[in-house]
């Protein structure tokens, strides 16, 4: 299994920054804390082989992303749709650059697999 995605590293969710993003992002998210991923997949007979935080490595490719959409709508001529659509998916990455930025909300990608000789249950198509 391989998974990458967003956790809390504390259970500390009154972070203004925090906040600020969960209510920008559809569906006003509250991911799991780092340890809960462990205790899930643990739960599920699965044993994680590595674990990475990529937040360091995330936040400036958020940067330079948004970087080189600004240079390339300098001169643009853009209708109000389009410009309001990049508005509020400007406002949703810049929430979340300050999350993740604030050390409440981490990236993480991490690989399991099931651990040998143990059954498992609610596994598809069984």
């Amino acid at each position: 299994m391989v998974i990458t995605d967003f956790a809390l590293s504390t259970d500390d969710v009154n972070d203004p920054s925090f906040a600020a993003w969960r209510a920008t992002e559809p569906g006003n998210p509250l991911p799991a804390r780092i340890d809960e991923y462990g205790e899930m997949l643990a739960e599920l007979k699965y044993k994680v082989d590595a674990f990475e935080d990529l937040t360091a490595e995330y936040l400036p490719l958020i940067q330079a992303g948004w970087k080189r959409l600004h240079t390339c709508l300098q001169n643009a001529k853009l209708p109000p749709e389009t410009a309001a659509m990049l508005m509020a998916e400007g406002n949703l990455w810049l929430a979340r650059s300050r999350a993740l930025e604030s050390g409440r909300l981490r990236l993480l990608h991490f690989t399991a697999h099931p651990n040998s000789g143990a059954k498992r249950t609610g596994e598809p198509g069984r």
